[in-house]
């Protein structure tokens, strides 16, 4: 699901001008940074040992998804023309 969601990220940066592409870069980069943190401390959540910030690493990722899907389409009204 991270692969498609980075791919989505990545068509839909080029949808709503320079400023977003920017925006959707940043977030990129954040999911991967916290993605390969949590993925460090997978090991010791099987192995029943303490994981202390594996929550808040998993809950940048998913916050940081949610807001740029809340951006893009807050952007997208925005783009709309009133009738």
């Amino acid at each position: 699901m991270s692969l498609f969601v980075l791919l989505a990220m990545g068509f839909g940066a080029t949808l709503l001008g320079e400023r977003f592409r920017y925006y959707s870069y940043a977030t990129m980069a954040i999911l991967i940074v916290f993605g390969v943190l949590t993925s460090l401390q997978a090991g010791k959540m099987v192995a029943d040992e303490p994981t202390p910030w594996m929550g808040l690493t998993e809950r940048i990722n998913i916050y940081a998804t949610m807001l740029w899907v809340a951006v893009l389409a807050i952007g997208h009204l925005r783009a709309q023309k009133p009738r």
